[in-house]
């Protein structure tokens, strides 16, 4: 395990680092070559240009010249201002430009509640390869399309061809490369989309590198090359003036472009550039949220990016090419993926609980309990903490398989490995909060949201399986699939036809199924054998250092503020580190770096020992204390918070957070444990001034 994966192990790959790049695309006035006509001209010529010397007028490309309208949007957590609408088809008089606004305009006034989108009409004609580029649902959207297109005549775009293997990609295009020749940098792009008219899109991370490096930070970037003559329905906001900062440059290698640098949350974060290259138009836009971008850093990536490319259209035997390696690629990750699910199928129940050890900051909280949920004869293995459930698992094909939601709203992004994701690029979890058992043996599948959405899908027993009944939610207007409903309900899998419901009816629904209590058993009792496989793909190799996690995660973890505070008295400081949203303490034991605690809610109180809550959606929470000792953190209380269980009473101590231990307190009790606790001011400082004063 690298520094990276022990970070990774804390559950904080945050939303904010996994970042989908936008498409940026302008065009521009194509350049006329002076005509060589007789040869008598030529004096001419040249006395006209040394008289033109010194007063020469450019065209100068502006923000303005791309705007086409306004509208309210958040831009970026919580910041909501009118923002505006950038043509990334061309500027205002060309036909892209003006393709742009009408669709644009058009798209505002159809279907403006999504009831189309949510019926049967919805996605039941299939328009071909000509439309894939363009968010179609209905024929009349499609005959708005091109009607459009005709009237300025552009070209569909097509089909969307996806290659893994970029130098192939480049070479179909008929390009060298995307970086210049000679540049020094560090780039993972991961293959190229193209169409077949030559337009493209890369986007990966960058890294510039070499002794003149002005920026040193690995980006997640995004180069397009998109042909005039076609269309595309993306354009892009800007905030409103005084937001962000707009230049010209001139590559060193003669290309015009304008840099555009956009600031939010009194960060300069958001940049890209516009370069027009005759029949092309090539952008490039990174974000960076750790640093303030500078106009040397941005003006290095320019040099970096080759935009004088002209990629040609692609032939028909090479985009077949293509598809046989995107095909070859989709194969070879099924297969690997396969084989990474087997290791897990293969395991028994012994070894899921050992997994899930393994993965536990405090394993001895963990408990479990077996019972046959379906009706098959066959018991299930259930593993919890705090009185909810965190995985349940069933007997088959001759080992086990985790019991889990569909990935319907997250396509491959959940897997058995027991290593719930967080949301990439939404602000919704993808492994569910906590689950439940509900009466019939109904189990409930919470999802939870930063941003106050959640969502329950309920599995039901079916012909001795479990098969998903139904899915409901409350969604935000910050969600990142709201739809102008904020009760929605889908049957089965199938989210694509969401329905409203009202508040009420949501209430109904969560009423209806009424959890159950479920009494576990601590794992440290579970009758192990020797010959039990221990858990999957978890190396000893950690961090010997606090500093060495710094260094070998600079690139992400400079938003990180932290402090050293020796916990147990042992002379070896303990780490609490923090980004504001996320906390842990670590410890340094044996020579390398532990994990005592971690989550959005742990403190350091008087006395030197470590709180932990973990607040759930139905109100109810649990809070541990403990103290360090010999570089563990030991359970020292235990506090839950839980109406499930008692309505009427719900506070609860507990020496060892079991269930079959937990005590009825009074509320005045309760109190009482919580006020022993006063919560440590502490002093952090950032991670880059590490080692600390």
């Amino acid at each position: 395990m690298n520094a990276m994966d022990l970070m990774t192990g804390l559950n904080n790959v945050r939303d904010k680092f996994v970042v989908s790049a936008g498409e940026f695309r302008q065009g521009q006035r194509e350049v006329r070559a002076l005509p060589k006509r007789k040869l008598w001209l030529i004096a001419a010529v040249i006395a006209l240009a040394l008289l033109l010397v010194g007063c020469a007028v450019v065209y100068v490309l502006r923000l303005q010249d791309m705007a086409f309208g306004q509208e309210t949007q958040e831009a970026f957590e919580g910041d909501i201002r009118n923002r505006t609408l950038l043509s990334l088809q061309g500027v205002k008089g060309t036909p892209g430009y003006q393709a742009t606004k009408e669709w644009y305009e058009w798209l505002q006034t159809y279907d403006t509640v999504m009831a189309i989108y949510h019926s049967e009409e919805a996605f039941s004609e299939d328009f071909g390869d000509d439309y894939y580029a363009y968010n179609l649902y209905t024929r009349e959207m499609k005959d708005k399309l091109d009607e459009i297109c005709a009237k300025y005549h552009l070209n569909l775009l097509g089909k969307m061809y996806v290659d893994p293997d970029e130098a192939a990609a480049c070479k179909a295009l008929g390009i060298q490369g995307i970086l210049r020749p000679g540049v020094q940098a560090e780039t993972n792009f991961g293959g190229m989309r193209y169409y077949a008219d030559g337009s493209f899109t890369v986007e990966g991370r960058m890294t510039l590198t070499g002794q003149n490096s002005v920026w040193p930070y690995e980006e997640i970037v995004t180069f397009s090359c998109a042909r005039k003559d076609s269309f595309s329905e993306i354009y892009a906001s800007i905030g409103p003036e005084g937001s962000y900062e707009e230049w010209t440059y001139t590559t060193s290698d003669g290309v015009d472009m304008l840099i555009v640098l956009e600031q939010r949350n009194n960060l300069n974060h958001h940049a890209f550039m516009v370069a027009d290259r005759g029949d092309y138009v090539l952008t490039f836009s990174a974000l960076e949220y750790d640093h303030d971008w500078t106009k040397a850093a941005l003006e290095a990536f320019a040099e970096a990016i080759d935009f004088t490319v002209q990629p040609q259209r692609v032939t028909e035997e090479s985009l077949a090419e293509a598809e046989v390696r995107r095909e070859d690629a989709d194969k070879q990750q099924a297969d690997d993926y396969d084989k990474h699910i087997r290791a897990y199928v293969d395991q028994g129940y012994e070894a899921r609980i050992k997994s899930r050890m393994e993965f536990s900051t405090h394993p001895a909280q963990l408990g479990f309990c077996v019972m046959d949920l379906d009706g098959d004869g066959v018991d299930e293995l259930l593993v919890g903490e705090n009185g909810y459930i965190i995985a349940v698992y069933n007997k088959r094909d001759g080992g086990t398989q985790y019991i889990m939601p569909p990935t319907i709203l997250y396509p491959s992004m959940v897997d058995e490995s027991d290593s719930y994701i967080t949301g990439i690029g939404c602000k919704m979890s993808v492994g569910p909060s906590y689950m439940y058992l509900c009466e019939g043996n109904v189990l409930a599948y919470v999802f939870a949201g930063t941003d106050g959405s959640m969502a329950y899908h309920f599995a039901k027993v079916e012909n001795g399986s479990y098969v998903w009944d139904k899915r409901i939610a409350y969604q935000t207007s910050d969600s990142e699939f709201f739809s102008g409903n904020s009760w929605v309900m889908s049957q089965g899998v199938d989210v694509s036809h969401e329905v409203p419901i009202t508040e009420e009816e949501f209430n109904e629904i969560v009423q209806s199924h009424p959890r159950v209590p479920v009494t576990l058993t601590p794992v440290t009792e579970y009758p192990f054998t020797d010959s039990s496989p221990s858990g999957i793909g978890w190396e000893d190799k950690v961090c010997a250092s606090y500093g060495e996690i710094f260094r070998d995660s600079e690139t992400w973890m400079a938003g990180f503020e932290c402090c050293l505070i020796d916990l147990d008295g042992d002379g070896q400081d303990e780490l609490f580190l923090t980004d504001g949203e996320w906390k842990g303490v670590l410890t340094i034991k044996g020579g390398k770096v532990k994990i005592l605690e971690c989550g959005a809610d742990v403190t350091i109180c008087k006395g030197n020992y470590i709180a932990h809550t973990q607040r759930y959606l139905d109100g109810n929470s649990a809070t541990s204390y403990y103290k360090v000792q010999n570089g563990n953190a030991v359970l020292v209380d235990y506090l839950r918070y839980d109406k499930g269980v008692n309505p009427e009473n719900p506070w609860f101590y507990g020496a060892d957070a079991q269930d079959e231990s937990l005590q009825p307190v009074s509320q005045e009790q309760y109190e009482a444990v919580q006020a022993k606790y006063v919560l440590l001011k502490l002093e952090t400082h950032p991670v880059a001034t590490y080692p600390l004063p």
